[in-house]
């Protein structure tokens, strides 16, 4: 009963060593079945009594030192003189949580569900927030009423089925309009996530892109994986590999419609 968080985080300690200690260990497979057998309150659980009592055993995330990254913007986290410690965090924990697009506008941002809040709590917020998932709170992972445009839908990253399609394309092509509204109107910095700021939110960029600024599909999407992989910092970053999505966006251009 009461010995079993102690448990649990001693096991997640001993796989963590174990994974950084033997090179042959750090293969994917390896580490993925490590994570799998880590107790999720490590990764910023939602159960909070799960959280604070592994965290008062010494063990799970402590707040993190963040580092500067590209243009100065703040990069990922630290969590010790050891920068791989910061790959330990999924792509819904990173913080600041966001890339800066500047090449499709100097106001655009795209990040994850924590994003609005940690730029909130830093005194910085974002004007316009596009959601796509309901943003939580960079302390708390609680929601938090920070959207000022929503288009809720589905990732199934690449799964998904003719209706699913039409919806994702539909809610796409709305977000893009209304994003399109928001920077003509003079945002100052807006921002578009979803949960980890991989698939729908990047997709959404990458429409407006094609759509009002005229880029090509196949430009935009690798100028987005290009910024995202520069500016997050998590586990395994897999920018746009929903093959649904790029599907959508490749259909956007000129000569494909």
């Amino acid at each position: 009963g009461s010995q079993r968080p102690r448990l649990l985080a001693l096991h997640c300690l001993a796989q963590r060593r174990r994974c950084l200690a033997a090179p042959s260990l750090r293969n994917a497979s390896s580490c993925a079945a490590a994570r799998r057998r880590r107790p999720s309150a490590l990764y910023g659980s939602r159960d909070s009594n799960s959280t604070r009592s592994l965290r008062s055993l010494g063990f799970g995330p402590t707040r993190p030192r963040h580092r500067r990254g590209v243009n100065g913007g703040l990069r990922g986290l630290s969590s010790g003189p050891d920068d791989d410690m910061a790959l330990d965090y999924p792509g819904n924990r990173d913080r600041p949580g966001c890339a800066r697009l500047p090449r499709f506008h100097a106001a655009l941002w795209v990040g994850n569900e924590m994003a609005a809040s940690h730029r909130s709590r830093a005194g910085n917020p974002f004007d316009v927030v596009l959601s796509t998932v309901p943003p939580r709170d960079v302390e708390t992972f609680a929601p938090v009423s920070l959207t000022t445009h929503e288009f809720l839908f589905d990732d199934r990253c690449g799964r998904e089925t003719p209706a699913a399609r039409g919806v994702a394309q539909g809610k796409i092509l709305a977000a893009a309009q209304a994003l399109d509204a928001a920077l003509a109107a003079g945002s100052s910095a807006a921002l578009v996530h979803c949960s980890w700021g991989q698939n729908r939110s990047c997709a959404i960029c990458v429409a407006w892109a094609v759509l009002y600024r005229e880029w090509a599909p196949d430009d935009a999407i690798r100028y987005a994986k290009e910024r995202y992989r520069a500016e997050r910092r998590y586990q395994h970053p897999r920018p746009l590999h929903n093959e649904v999505f790029l599907s959508i966006l490749r259909s956007l251009a000129p000569s494909a419609t």
